[in-house]
């Protein structure tokens, strides 16, 4: 399966997309990653959050304050290799009557007690950012590093994110469903 930029037409503002990491994508920063794209111009560059990489911590377990329950069990997780000390709130739910998803971005001055209740269940905090300068992600989809999704679709699963990446490959064919499960060490195969 090719997804090079020489084959496909890519848009100029892919903010809101989703880039599975390709299997020939080596780099221990996003090997079998699945990224949202919260921002993304030719001009400007991209900034994004790997879905697929939990910490082993909760929000309840490092912070100080009384936290409603559901708010305490927000998972921490890697959003990338920028800033990591800096903390990003998002949330991702189903979209009603849909099989895809919807994100919001919510702003580090906003008390997270304030975060709609609608939202509160669906958050995560991101642990920094994934980033490229301008035509740097346009050159590494033309290298096969990334396949580019229009959306996240419904075999991303938020409850199973260590699961992600193989599950939105499998949906390109039996060939990337085997190709995805293939540990990283062949000789263990």
């Amino acid at each position: 399966m090719s997804n090079s930029a020489e084959n496909i037409q890519l848009p100029e503002n892919m903010s809101g997309y989703v880039l599975a990491a390709s299997p020939v994508l080596l780099d221990p920063n996003f090997r079998k990653t699945v990224v949202y794209l919260h921002h993304h111009s030719r001009k400007e560059g991209a900034l994004g959050f790997v879905l697929n990489r939990p910490l082993p911590v909760c929000l309840g377990e490092i912070s100080t304050a009384k936290l409603d329950s559901h708010i305490a069990q927000t998972r921490f997780f890697y959003g990338g290799p920028v800033t990591p000390e800096q903390i990003i709130i998002l949330g991702i739910r189903v979209k009603p009557d849909s099989e895809t998803y919807e994100f919001r971005f919510f702003d580090n001055k906003i008390e997270i007690e304030d975060i709609p209740e609608d939202w509160s269940p669906h958050l995560r905090l991101f642990v920094g950012h994934s980033g490229w300068a301008p035509g740097q992600l346009e050159n590494e989809i033309q290298h096969n590093s990334w396949i580019v999704l229009p959306q996240l679709l419904a075999a991303f699963n938020p409850q199973e994110p260590e699961n992600a990446w193989q599950k939105l490959l499998s949906i390109f064919g039996p060939k990337m469903q085997l190709i995805s499960n293939c540990p990283d060490d062949t000789s263990k195969n």
